[in-house]
């Protein structure tokens, strides 16, 4: 009996992370054109950004707070800054390889400036929108009544296909979306490991934020 009500709570964090990529496509693929072609720069990515706030924190937080009980680690503690030296070793090792990486790839320090669209949702809103998501809800939901390793593969696929609208509507060829794919649930499973060991939301929200932006300030 305790066995079959474990699978029916897994079965509802894999769910809503489900219903969340269903929400997120129709926004991507249906009202974002919508919204671009009703209303002119910068109003359209104001509208953008609102939406995606919306629906990535409206939709974590509400669940958090309904299926708490549910979660390995509960909102109470899941919003406390934990591991700030753990954090901090994390920040200097992206800065410490980000400097490298352009030290012996453009022969000197260089960094790509970014655009306002870039700042909000490839910086200052990417971390938290999506960790929320999908370490903070699904991935802390999971791996209450499962083994981590097994609640880190489903949540980082599901974290994998998320991306599919975006690569769909940037017309990516499918080769091209089953590599990032593949390369997205490496990467995720790592962030699962980060989450596991600080126990809280804060120091994997600045790793990926700082993570997606030294990967942009170092295009082209």
């Amino acid at each position: 009996m305790i066995k079959v009500d474990n699978m029916k709570k897994n079965l509802k964090f894999i769910l809503l992370g489900i219903v969340f990529i269903l929400i997120w496509a129709f926004n991507i693929l249906v009202i974002s054109p919508k919204v671009d072609v009703i209303f002119a720069e910068p109003y359209n990515l104001i509208i953008r950004t609102f939406l995606k706030l919306i629906i990535w924190v409206g939709y974590s937080l509400f669940f958090i707070n309904k299926y708490n009980k549910d979660l390995k680690i509960r909102k109470e503690e899941l919003f406390k800054f934990k591991e700030k030296k753990l954090t901090l070793k994390l920040v200097l090792l992206i800065i410490t390889i980000s400097f490298f990486i352009m030290l012996f790839t453009r022969k000197g320090i260089y960094i790509n400036g970014f655009t306002i669209d870039d700042f909000f949702n490839k910086f200052l809103l990417v971390g938290i929108e999506e960790e929320l998501v999908f370490r903070g809800l699904i991935l802390n939901g999971l791996s209450k009544k499962d083994k981590f390793a097994k609640a880190s593969i489903i949540t980082s696929i599901l974290f994998a296909l998320v991306h599919i609208p975006l690569y769909i509507r940037s017309e990516l060829l499918l080769s091209d979306i089953i590599l990032n794919c593949l390369k997205i649930v490496v990467i995720s499973c790592f962030y699962n490991g980060i989450f596991n060991e600080t126990k809280s939301i804060w120091p994997i929200v600045i790793f990926h934020s700082l993570i997606i932006y030294h990967l942009y300030s170092l295009r082209k």
